[in-house]
């Protein structure tokens, strides 16, 4: 009888070799063994080939599969995922460094959280060169996701490990979501099975100001935010106006509001929306002030955003913050960081 992997790791690669070595070095040298590595070549150059032929003539848990003319990330994707064995299937790109612990980590985590479909963890961001750039902090429990998905994606596409009988229930990538693959699959993960993050930096992820054009950032964050959009008239159970659909994508595309007036609104629909999360999902208490310390972000973004917005009305928002987040002057940091750097700093989708 075929003794089955635990984990089957499912690798895109396009062409480049440049970061790939490393790439593979850190998966093969996991302190968990039980694991295939599935890599699904598209385009290799003859340099490409020759490492990952070299690669698996040593190792006999990776396995090549190559595509001479390109068939894209997503269906790279679903074809590593096909071929996937193991009862988790890890993501990992061509040019992102996972931590050695990585696996032990996130398999311990699953066998004791049977309701959690999706596990990723916290990132260091580094450069071309692999220095390190600033470190990540993303939300760990699975509620205070939900809430944060509303918003934003908040798991590393590379970093995650997934329960195959939960990836094949929610349908596995959708071919059609070209940029949003990721996030269009969690948002389907979560109507049966819980996301969840570690609270470790178990992954260094590599980023490239120039693989993404701010234009195509923009689309992307657009074509999510549909996706968002219906969520939260899931919770509020009434469809949004047109006018509401404009300010929360001010919000997400992080463009300034035109007046007080939309400022005012703005504030308003977040104050709703928090209410019916809070009264459908009812988190724990410290859940909970994780919920409200990011709604208080949020509101001091648009109101720092905000064209029109008077100083008594900035002294107003702020003061709401302050009492939604006792902690606004550790906030104020996090959000410089955020802003300066987080939005500005754009990972290829095709690494």
């Amino acid at each position: 009888m075929e003794i089955m992997p635990k984990i089957s790791v499912v690798m895109p690669v396009f062409r480049g070799e440049q970061y790939l070595n490393e790439a593979l070095e850190s998966i093969l040298l996991q302190s968990f063994t039980d694991f295939e590595c599935i890599i699904v070549c598209d385009e290799p150059t003859p340099s490409t080939r020759q490492l990952l032929s070299r690669c698996q003539s040593e190792d006999t848990r990776v396995n090549v599969i190559y595509h001479d003319e390109r068939i894209g990330l997503i269906a790279s994707l679903n074809l590593g995922c096909r071929k996937s064995r193991g009862e988790y299937i890890a993501r990992m790109d061509a040019d992102d460094i996972a931590e050695p612990e990585r696996f032990a980590r996130q398999v311990q985590y699953l066998d004791q959280h049977p309701k959690v479909g999706v596990v990723g963890n916290q990132a260091l961001l580094i450069d071309e060169e692999g220095t390190v750039i600033r470190s990540v902090t993303l939300p760990t429990e699975p509620v205070v996701i939900r809430w944060h998905m509303l918003f934003e994606n908040c798991l590393y596409h590379p970093s995650v490990m997934i329960r195959k009988e939960v990836l094949d229930e929610a349908g596995s990538y959708n071919e059609e979501a070209t940029a949003i693959e990721d996030f269009d699959l969690w948002s389907r993960i979560q109507r049966i099975a819980d996301l969840a993050n570690l609270s470790e930096p178990l992954l260094r992820y590599r980023v490239n100001p120039g693989s993404i054009t701010f234009n195509n950032l923009q689309t992307q964050k657009t074509t999510t935010a549909e996706i968002q959009f219906a969520e939260i008239e899931r919770y509020l159970q009434r469809d949004l106006t047109e006018q509401e659909r404009t300010l929360l994508l001010d919000l997400i595309l992080i463009r300034p509001l035109e007046s007080n007036k939309d400022l005012d609104e703005l504030i308003t629909l977040l104050d709703r929306i928090q209410h019916s999360f809070l009264e459908k999902e009812r988190p724990s208490k410290d859940e909970r002030r994780a919920i409200q310390r990011d709604l208080s972000q949020q509101m001091l973004i648009i109101t720092y955003l905000a064209k029109g917005a008077s100083p008594l009305k900035r002294v107003r928002t702020v003061l709401k913050c302050w009492y939604l987040n006792p902690w606004l002057p550790a906030t104020l940091v996090h959000l410089v960081k955020r802003y300066l750097v987080k939005d500005r700093v754009v990972k290829s989708a095709t690494a």
